[in-house]
């Protein structure tokens, strides 16, 4: 079964939305999308449950997301501020 996605859908264009983010996320996380003010950068965190998450991102036009953090046990809260990323981390 698939779990949560990401599309790209233009509001001022008809036909298919891109798949932005989501392939390998199973259906026991969800995605929070963060977009940069100036529309360049996506940042995504993907929770498991309430004790785990990991961080992408997605630069405009890129054709695959970097992943930021991995295997950690802790919940993200990023905030983007201009070309910059700050990530309080809670962990256990």
């Amino acid at each position: 079964k698939e779990g949560p996605r990401v599309f790209r859908r233009r509001l001022d264009a008809s036909g298919e939305d891109p798949l932005v983010f989501g392939d390998g996320i199973g259906p026991d996380s969800w995605i929070t999308p963060l977009l940069s003010p100036d529309d360049r950068s996506l940042l995504l965190t993907v929770s498991r449950g309430w004790d785990r998450g990991e961080l992408y991102l997605n630069r405009t036009g890129a054709k695959q997301s970097r992943h930021l953090t991995k295997g950690l046990v802790a919940n993200f809260t990023p905030v983007v501020a201009g070309d910059q990323v700050f990530v309080p981390a809670r962990s256990k």
